[in-house]
């Protein structure tokens, strides 16, 4: 039934009337092709469920796409007027001075609201709006900013809807298809950034798991290093007596030696007094040959004399008696 009403607005628009009364693109059959297969995409995809809730449907893009060239008109006002209001919130203009630029930031806003009027609303369109969320949740914004911005965009979009179009029914019809990819743009964006706030806050938790653990670690080490130390001191004792023992043991050592050197001079001196005794001995030895020699040849001088003494008194005696026998 969908496809039948897409399909009888294509033919009333080929045909020289258009869908909706003012300024409008031609829409062809390649738009067609391009707009049915990124549908599908959706309404096969991931979002399915948030598509069905904000009730967005084919018709919905095809008259997006019919508003194209109004929008490419007007998308630099629009997006002056969005940060005239950014501009009043210092907040929202600090993290935009910290990470980027206004400038910057109006040609990805033309480009970003250009995009819902392609028609091309598929996979990789739901891609740069998840995008959207990381980088919102890397940055800081938090989702009540990026409520608040999109109201500022859907507003004037329907002052520029006012002020194009005459018919109030085409202004609703326009404004309420707008409303509904606004809407699936802001479920998708806020999703995905409650699941980056998620996972950061997920690896937060593993950080301070981590963190636990290392200073749990980090007291066992500083008990085991405490012990290290108490060790090291004990060793370091423990080596300072076996330095001293050493000390006493080559003092020790020393004096042994020296005794040694002292006692190898005193037997040195002994053995020169000994060589000296040995001579004295050798010397006295020879005196007392030579004195026994001398002691023998005494004797015989005395056994001479005493030869002698006899002879003489025998003398004497022979001469007493011939003298008496003279008388």
């Amino acid at each position: 039934m969908m496809r039948k009403t897409v399909q009888a607005l294509l033919r009333h628009q080929k045909t020289g009337g258009t869908i909706l009364d003012g300024p409008k693109k031609p829409y062809d059959r390649h738009g067609s092709a391009v707009l049915q297969s990124s549908f599908v995409e959706l309404r096969q995809g991931p979002h399915a469920k948030q598509m069905h809730f904000v009730g967005l449907q084919e018709q919905d893009l095809v008259i997006l796409m019919q508003l194209k060239p109004l929008m490419e008109k007007h998308i630099d006002r629009m997006v002056d007027v969005f940060y005239r209001n950014i501009g009043q919130i210092p907040q929202l203009m600090n993290i935009i001075v910290e990470h980027s630029s206004v400038e910057k930031l109006k040609e990805t806003l033309a480009q970003y609201v250009l995009d819902m009027f392609s028609g091309q609303i598929g996979i990789e369109y739901l891609v740069k709006r998840q995008v959207v969320g990381k980088v919102h949740n890397r940055i800081g914004l938090y989702p009540e900013w990026y409520i608040g911005a999109f109201t500022h965009i859907q507003n004037e979009m329907l002052h520029i809807l006012m002020e194009n179009l005459d018919n109030r029914k085409e202004i609703a019809a326009n404004y309420l298809a707008f409303q509904k990819l606004c809407s699936l743009d802001m479920q998708i964006a806020l999703q995905t950034y409650i699941e980056s706030y998620t996972s950061q806050m997920m690896k937060l938790e593993e950080l301070k798991e981590v963190q636990h653990r290392l200073n749990e670690s980090a007291l066992t080490m500083a008990a085991s290093a405490e012990q290290t130390t108490s060790r090291v001191v004990e060793k370091e004792n423990q080596l300072g007596q076996m330095l001293a023992e050493i000390e006493a043991i080559e003092q020790s050592s020393r004096a042994m030696i020296e005794h040694a050197e002292n006692s190898k001079n005193n037997v040195a001196s002994a053995l020169d007094k000994m060589d000296h005794v040995v001579d004295l001995i050798v010397n006295t030895k020879g005196f007392t040959e030579e004195l026994s020699e001398s002691s023998a040849q005494i004797g015989q001088v005395v056994k001479s004399i005493r030869g002698l003494s006899t002879l003489t008194n025998i003398l004497s005696f022979v001469s007493y008696n011939n003298g008496c026998q003279t008388l």
